[in-house]
């Protein structure tokens, strides 16, 4: 894991930006509200952005976010988020 500036943050690295299911009936799993800030970090060609922004649910297939800036379908980005009440450890 990532040396991350907090604690209780999480950091998910390897995220592609896919377009969700088009139903409700599609999705494999259940989604759950959650409004926390939502950091992206896009590395192309050695290369660091970051843009942010804010999710809007989770689930284990992944999460849904609005960020300050449109990011390219099958983009690959490291989300850093904290999760409330939630301790992670830092390496």
């Amino acid at each position: 894991m990532m040396n991350l500036e907090a604690e209780s943050q999480t950091a998910i690295r390897g995220l592609v930006i896919a377009n969700p299911p088009s139903s409700t009936k599609d999705r494999r799993w259940k989604r759950v509200p959650l409004d926390v800030r939502v950091k992206a970090v896009i590395e192309d060609d050695g290369h660091k952005t970051v843009v942010h922004g804010r999710s809007f649910q989770i689930s284990e297939g992944g999460m849904g976010v609005t960020m300050t800036r449109e990011i390219r379908k099958g983009t690959a980005v490291t989300l850093i988020f904290k999760l409330p009440g939630a301790l992670c450890r830092q390496s």
